[in-house]
């Protein structure tokens, strides 16, 4: 019942809430207006790599380019329910689990969380999946 409550105090409160991107019109999609999500610089084709499939949200260009760097080195965390709306938003397959890649020693300390810990935690949520961390970072060095 108490998670029901929050659920509902957290949508009005986002209904309420300017749109992240453009702070004119009200949050719709995910922390941003119906304008904002259409016009973002969505991805929509797949990638074929070593006969696998890749799907991918976004080109890497304004204002994803930005939003991913101010998320990752500014703790700019009010953008992780947009970053991960927008991986659940895509078309995946079954999925029995979520690995988020672990980042080095140093990075964790440096910026005190695990990005895409966060958003990995949120899909999971939604989709009613466990994470899991097997991954080991075996090279503390930066990628």
């Amino acid at each position: 019942m108490l998670q029901f409550i929050n659920q509902l105090l957290h949508k009005s409160v986002q209904s309420l809430s300017p749109c992240l991107l453009c702070g004119i019109d009200r949050q719709q999609q995910h922390s941003l207006c119906n304008t904002c999500w259409n016009e973002l610089p969505w991805y929509k084709q797949h990638i074929e790599r070593h006969q696998h499939q890749i799907v991918c949200a976004y080109r890497y260009d304004f204002p994803i380019d930005r939003i991913i760097q101010v998320y990752k080195y500014e703790q700019q965390l009010q953008y992780q329910t947009l970053l991960a709306q927008s991986l659940l938003n895509l078309s995946l397959p079954k999925i029995q689990a979520i690995v988020p890649m672990p980042i080095s020693t140093a990075r964790l300390k440096e910026r005190g969380y695990n990005q895409m810990l966060i958003i990995a935690k949120i899909m999971a949520r939604q989709l009613n999946i466990p994470v899991w961390q097997p991954v080991i970072r075996e090279a503390q060095h930066s990628q």
